[in-house]
């Protein structure tokens, strides 16, 4: 049985749709490791971080967590880091 193209389309649609999410997916997920790795790094340098870092630090997008990670190598106060 052939679909029609109003079919085909929306078939078309559900197939973009998911490939979408997963990357969406993806990226956040990547985003939430980031940030809990460099939540951990940041605590075991300079102590337990108040939940307005934390969360500013979970904001971060993932390139910004890395250069946050990288600053951190350096870093002698929360400050130096951009917190």
């Amino acid at each position: 049985m052939a679909m029609t193209d109003a079919q085909v389309l929306v078939a078309q649609g559900r197939r973009l749709g998911k490939l979408e999410g997963l990357q969406e997916g993806r990226q956040e997920g990547r985003q939430e490791g980031y940030a809990a790795i460099l939540v951990r790094q940041l605590e075991r340098r300079f102590g337990p971080l108040t939940d307005d870092q934390r969360s500013a630090v979970g904001r971060l997008h993932d390139t910004e967590a890395v250069d946050m990670s990288l600053r951190l190598l350096d870093a002698h106060s929360l400050a130096d880091v951009g917190l």
